[in-house]
């Protein structure tokens, strides 16, 4: 119906008491916000999904303290997608899936004060649903199994404490509907051996009655995944290896994620692609889509398919930088189904695996909050007539205080900035006229005569000064 939704995290806090003792403890809601104007008002904001806390297994023992198990859970990491309902092609369904982390505490006492102490740790990839436009919402259901991190004595007869036992975490889920209403959604399994260590799993489950029931998880790919930060950056690298899921018009399914190759021991991050013919029954081999001879790391990708099957994708690339401290972003395609990505110039007689997009590099050490927060955050869709991608950009960051601005690029083109300076020249003592055009609205300007600034002002909305 032409409608927009957006999902995003609301926190808040629970409050419940142990004995005399008041603790406040951090929970979430999804909350998904609708516009009917093209994004200019969202006046409905509903929660999807609510985490909470449940003190249900509390008992008092005879001295009248409280003794058991309180659990408190947080939802993280939503994505939402849309698509025909498969009995009712009119009918779009709303799915929206996150991660759970639904964590277990015992009630500790030292002296007579009560503190908790975690003891198990379960993740999951849940979803929801809507059918009326995002207005009410389906109760939760399971899409990958419950996973467990325990906690307590490492088991070495140290005494020491730690995690021990199963070490396994799901996160990064995001769901995907096919033409048909299929719906698919993939995430990343960290397996026993821990997250950001090891071998990782991307897992894909699907449903064929609108997210009523779930096919047994597939293991659509085995991976070396990532460590949680980059070598030479501080950012949430490891979000790398969540997987990035798309379709094309003929209900074939593609996933993007990062892993580190097998024959670069000094990689730590290329972007991999594999895809599925068969409703994500099985699987390709993993494609390297990053067309460098460096071993420097690639992050975050982001994938889509335009209506007529081209499949795009973008990434953040350190390749340029011989500190990997700089990231561009970088693109490629492919119109045989993925089954070949770059670009042939005919006149040229050249042929590259993928081009570079963004014209000045990001350092995330220099963007907000000292890079933590650039993680997630890339983004591509493709149209029938355009591709758009955007993603943080730290340029700025090189040339004063930390810096971070949300960076778009389109392949049809733009407007360049322009200058005009009246007059062009002459002796010194006049007064001069400068004028600027297509710049970015509601942009800082300065204006700088040798190393002096001798202006500064902000752009207009229609990107003028």
């Amino acid at each position: 119906e032409g409608n927009v939704y957006l999902a995003y995290i609301s926190i808040g806090v629970d409050e419940f008491n142990l004995g005399p003792i008041e603790v406040a403890a951090q929970v979430s809601s999804i909350a998904v916000a609708r516009s009917e104007d093209d994004g200019f008002t969202w006046p409905v904001q509903i929660s999807s999904a609510r985490s909470g806390v449940n003190t249900d297994g509390l008992e008092t023992d005879r001295f009248g303290r409280l003794r058991g198990i309180v659990d408190i859970s947080f939802l993280d990491k939503p994505w939402m997608a849309s698509g025909p309902h498969p009995d009712d092609p009119e009918t779009d369904v709303i799915y929206v899936t996150y991660t759970n982390f639904d964590i277990s505490y015992e009630i500790l006492y030292i002296g007579e004060i009560p503190n908790l102490l975690p003891t198990e740790m379960r993740t999951s990839i849940e979803l929801v649903k809507s059918e009326d436009g995002g207005r009410t919402w389906t109760d939760p259901v399971n899409v990958s199994p419950v996973v467990r991190r325990a906690y307590g004595e490492t088991g070495d007869g140290s005494g020491a404490s730690g995690v021990f036992g199963t070490l396994r975490v799901v996160q990064g889920s995001q769901p995907e509907v096919t033409a048909d209403g299929t719906v698919h959604v993939a995430w990343m399994d960290s397996t026993d051996d821990d997250s950001q260590l090891g071998v990782g799993e991307i897992q894909v489950a699907s449903s064929t009655d609108a997210g009523d029931n779930w096919s047994t998880p597939v293991v659509a790919a085995v991976f070396n995944e990532p460590e949680f930060r980059a070598r030479t950056n501080n950012f949430r690298f490891w979000a790398s290896a969540f997987p990035q899921i798309a379709s094309g018009p003929d209900g074939k399914v593609y996933i993007a994620y990062v892993g580190r190759p097998s024959d670069k021991p000094n990689d730590d991050g290329d972007v991999f692609l594999i895809s599925s013919l068969d409703d994500g029954l099985t699987w390709s081999r993993p494609t390297v889509l990053n067309d460098d001879d460096t071993d420097h790391v690639q992050i975050f990708p982001s994938i889509d398919v335009a209506p007529d099957g081209a499949v795009h994708a973008m990434w953040g690339d350190f390749r340029d930088s011989v500190s990997q401290s700089r990231y561009h972003i970088y693109y490629t395609r492919s119109d045989d189904q993925g089954e070949t990505f770059g670009f042939t110039n005919e006149e040229l007689g050249l042929s590259v695996g993928d081009t570079r997009v963004s014209d000045f590099p990001s350092n995330p050490n220099y963007a907000f909050p000292r890079g933590l927060f650039i993680g997630d955050y890339f983004s591509l869709t493709a149209t029938e007539d355009d591709v758009h991608m955007a993603w943080p950009d730290a340029r700025l960051g090189e040339f004063g205080p930390i810096n971070q601005k949300v960076a778009v690029a389109r392949t049809e083109a733009v407007d360049s900035p322009e200058i005009f300076i009246s007059p062009p020249s002459g002796p010194g003592g006049q007064q001069v006229t400068l004028q600027g055009f297509s710049f970015q609205p509601d942009l800082g300007v300065f204006v700088q005569l040798g190393d002096s600034t001798i202006s500064t002002l902000r752009t207009d909305l229609d990107g003028e000064f």
